[in-house]
């Protein structure tokens, strides 16, 4: 590579970061899959609002109680300028078709 040469970096999630530019880091949620908007601990929506449970071993109350999760991520992600209004609406509409919590 010579001095003129551009330099090309590239940062995936959590793997290239420097502690003296970078609060710590810690992933939360470690199965996010690859191109999915994350929040700053990591998670994604479907991660915060899993369709199956909302925790390991329990379910969700009902149908309600799901899409109210996906409402107040969504409102959070569009808080953090993460995602536009018109893709948290998509998200809302999408949880509220969904059999998620029935």
């Amino acid at each position: 590579m010579t001095e003129s040469s551009p330099k090309h970096w590239l940062f995936l999630r959590g793997l290239a970061r420097e502690t003296g530019h970078w609060q710590p880091f810690i992933d939360q949620c470690q199965n996010t899959l690859p191109g999915e908007v994350v929040n700053a601990q990591g998670c994604s929506i479907a991660d915060l609002c899993p369709c199956e449970h909302p925790a390991a071993g329990s379910a969700w109350k009902n149908h309600g109680a799901y899409v109210s999760c996906v409402a107040h991520a969504t409102n959070d992600f569009v808080e953090a300028g993460l995602l536009s209004e018109t893709e948290k609406g998509e998200i809302q509409s999408d949880a509220g078709a969904s059999s998620c919590g029935h």
